[in-house]
């Protein structure tokens, strides 16, 4: 079984269960940490935090959004941004790939883009016409921001989200890795918007988080206007600094042994249960949840790669916070953004959000 897939397993402490090994270790009493990586925690605690107050410094009232991007990064999410324009989307993802020290490339999606577009084509070479050379498309970066991915049609879409998953491209018959860190960061305008193609859920399931952007308010709203005229704004962004090196000697970025280090923070057993209960209630065919019963389809659930997700970004939190164990704490905040586009929801316009029933079942399964 890969590193980190849940599968069947209902342990996590390295036992075998179902013939399947999980990876994710829980903290028992014998189980002690090494000074050294305590010390790595910290650090990486120490760079993360960094990272968070140099980008908030030039965004304003987005704290949470930006912190839950960063771990999604860090932990090699996908993140999905939904909401109208103007809300700093593009430019969170920007500012992020200078403080990361990632490669960043944008790409506007429309209903004429091609796949190729996005994911490169092969062309004929200038200096010997007999030959085929293979040209990049801007997907070959560290952090790709799709912007407006509905307004491309699907056959666009399927072509990004098979390289989202695969971390590579095939075309005329070969795989092209992408290069190493990789993440994306797309925008989806609203449904109701004309010339939009609605994501397919499978596709939806590509994305580690889906984070909503609604209106700032009044006072972030003025300390953005005032750090815009007086120049301040600007300012911030020239004096951004990239916490993280781009190699570290041996050709990796930082940002993976960050993640390595992440993925090695075991988790309390209160912490696996709650992931176990949660992957149970959000389940409509058999939850104890009324609400979840009720608004959302059968056969729609919070599956493997579902509850794998959620472990990861909870062990980023832990990271981000400087923990040496996975908490309960750690994972309720991501449950909403993590799952609820994972679900299918079939209530109408007057019923309670989707987000909401959500909310509302995970609080229900702390008490399982």
């Amino acid at each position: 079984m890969p590193q980190g897939e849940l599968g069947t397993a209902t342990s996590f402490n390295g036992t075998k269960v179902n013939g399947a090994e999980a990876s994710f270790t829980s903290a028992h009493p014998q189980t002690t940490t090494t000074s050294g990586f305590k010390h790595d925690i910290e650090d990486g605690a120490t760079k993360m935090a960094d990272a968070k107050s140099q980008l908030l410094t030039v965004i304003q009232g987005r704290d949470e959004i930006c912190g839950m991007t960063l771990n999604g990064i860090l932990m090699g999410e996908n993140v999905l941004y939904e909401g109208g324009f103007g809300g700093g989307k593009s430019f969170i993802s920007s500012n992020l790939a200078i403080i990361l020290n990632l490669d960043y490339a944008k790409k506007d999606f429309t209903s004429d883009t091609l796949p190729a577009d996005i994911l490169g084509y092969y062309d004929r070479d200038p200096e010997d016409p007999s030959k085929l050379i293979f040209v990049e498309g801007p997907v070959f970066t560290q952090l790709f921001h799709a912007d407006e991915i509905n307004r491309a049609t699907p056959t666009t879409q399927s072509g990004l989200l098979g390289a989202m998953q695969n971390r590579a491209i095939e075309i005329r018959g070969k795989s092209v890795d992408l290069p190493k860190p990789f993440s994306v960061i797309a925008t989806q305008n609203p449904a109701e918007e004309e010339g939009t193609y609605p994501l397919p859920g499978a596709q939806l399931d590509r994305f580690g988080l889906r984070l909503e952007f609604s209106n700032i308010d009044d006072a972030a709203g003025e300390r953005l206007l005032r750090q815009t005229i007086s120049g301040q704004k600007q300012t911030n962004m020239d004096n951004l600094q990239a916490v993280l090196s781009n190699d570290l000697g041996n050709g990796n970025h930082e940002l993976l042994a960050l993640r390595d280090l992440a993925r090695r923070i075991p988790f309390e057993e209160a912490a696996i249960k709650y992931i176990l209960d949660i992957r149970k209630i959000m389940r409509p065919e058999e939850t104890t949840s009324t609400g979840i019963k009720e608004h959302f389809a059968v056969g729609s659930a919070f599956g493997e790669r579902g509850s794998e997700k959620l472990a990861y970004l909870a062990q980023g939190s832990a990271l981000m916070q400087g923990k040496e164990v996975v908490q309960v704490s750690d994972i309720a905040p991501f449950v909403v953004p993590a799952m609820t586009h994972r679900l299918l929801y079939t209530g109408r316009p007057s019923d309670t959000p989707a987000q909401q029933l959500v909310q509302e079942a995970a609080e229900q399964a702390l008490h399982i």
